[in-house]
């Protein structure tokens, strides 16, 4: 008896053991099924947040921001550790990522003998296992408790995280859509800009041009001027002086024939010796004639020669005029470049306000426009010292003019005088 009750007794405990075992091995594989199916939920949830940190931490690496796209790929594989993309990226950002373990079979894990176990403490076993049993019920309760509040984190999360994502897509689209306004509009006003540029260079250039044409006509002017002063001074002092010597020449000569047709009349009819120096007498009287008709020939000369001066000094008074009126337009010119020069740098104010927004095409048109005014000051500088120049060129030729006009009206009162002593 004592026999058959020890092996009854061993083969109760062996099969106690087994279902055991058996009960213990079904309530392991419900935990980890219900942890795997948990899981599962729980990673189609993160799904939407892992690849919301992905493009979001692509983006900073894209920018450049290094050390912020490794903090958020490190996020993502807290979330996700067999996410490739953030395991990619960190190895390629010096990270050293250590390959996951794999993982070992729950039952094998907990139920696994150790070798050379013998069957005969099998109470033993039985007690301790019923205690392990009791504890594993006592952690999957903990833990069920813990994945159920996990889980109402996880939806309200995955709410928030929905109405963030929400607002900062709109929030994106709405800034993106505002900056692509911005842009449109300084593309605009910078192709604006480009023209009114274009409009200021030709009108400098042809300012240039202007200025120069002016400067060398006055220079022209100033040595007509020169010139007509020496000649028209030493050409008229020459002529008066013929003049004066000839008609003392022709009153002396005046005299003479008088006195020799007094002598004639007296000496008429007397002796042939007579005659003789008659005919010399008309001889000298022809000659005496010859020269008053060229005095009086050097007298047209020289009043056709007033003439063509006053026709010349005309032509430079219109050419004075004229140049007046180009000095007038020089200062309106200078005038609307002050103008050009305030609205240019109203509009480089405005583009520092705004560079902010658009800072690589606002600074660009800026320097462009700094430049611009620049050369414009630039310009106002020498055409303010050339109209300075011009000023005293015309104020020093009014006086040449009125010194010139005063000398021809005194040498055409000589000439008048001339003229009716020749006559008389």
């Amino acid at each position: 008896m004592s026999g058959k009750s020890k092996v009854d007794q061993r083969k109760k405990s062996i099969i106690l053991r087994k279902v055991f075992r058996l009960l213990l091995l079904f309530c392991s594989l419900t935990v980890f099924l219900s942890f795997s199916a948990l899981r599962d939920a729980c990673s189609k949830e993160y799904s939407s947040i892992v690849d919301f940190l992905c493009d979001y931490a692509k983006n900073l690496y894209e920018k450049g921001a290094v050390n912020e796209a490794r903090e958020e790929f490190r996020k993502v594989l807290i979330i996700d550790p067999d996410n490739h993309t953030a395991i990619k990226y960190l190895k390629h950002l010096g990270e050293q990522i250590k390959e996951p373990a794999e993982p070992r079979p729950v039952g094998k894990l907990i139920y696994e003998a150790p070798a050379g176990q013998s069957e005969d403490n099998s109470g033993e076993e039985v007690s301790s296992l019923r205690d392990n049993n009791r504890e594993l019920q006592k952690i999957i309760a903990a833990k069920q408790n813990e994945i159920e509040g996990l889980g109402r984190a996880v939806a309200e999360k995955e709410k928030q995280i929905d109405a963030i994502k929400i607002k900062a897509s709109d929030d994106s689209l709405a800034r993106i859509e505002g900056f692509r306004q911005q842009v449109e509009d300084r593309e605009v006003y910078i192709r604006k800009l480009e023209l009114q540029v274009k409009g200021l260079e030709e009108k400098i250039s042809l300012a240039k041009d202007d200025a120069a044409a002016n400067i060398a006509e006055a220079k022209k002017l100033s040595e007509q001027l020169s010139r007509f002063k020496s000649v028209s001074s030493k050409d008229v002092s020459v002529y008066l002086a013929d003049i004066d010597k000839l008609r003392q020449d022709v009153v002396a000569r005046d005299n003479e024939i008088t006195g020799l047709n007094e002598e004639l009349s007296i000496i008429r009819g007397s002796v042939p010796e007579d005659k003789i120096a008659l005919s010399g007498l008309k001889q000298q009287i022809e000659s005496l004639h010859k020269k008053l008709a060229l005095a009086e020939n050097d007298s047209s000369k020289s009043i056709s020669e007033m003439y063509k001066l006053n026709k010349q000094l005309s032509q430079a008074r219109e050419a004075f005029s004229v140049r007046e009126t180009e000095a007038s337009g020089l200062e309106k010119e200078i005038a609307n470049k002050d103008k050009e020069i305030e609205s240019l740098n109203k509009q480089l104010g405005a583009i520092q306000g705004d560079s902010l927004s658009s800072r690589d095409s606002s600074w660009e048109s800026a320097a462009q426009i700094r430049r611009l005014i620049r050369e414009l000051s630039q310009f106002k500088k020498e055409s303010k010292s050339m109209l300075q120049d011009k000023e005293k060129e015309i104020s020093a030729f009014k006086k040449e003019v009125s010194s010139c006009q005063k000398q021809l009206d005194e040498k055409e009162k000589e000439i008048k005088e001339l003229e009716l002593r020749v006559k008389g």
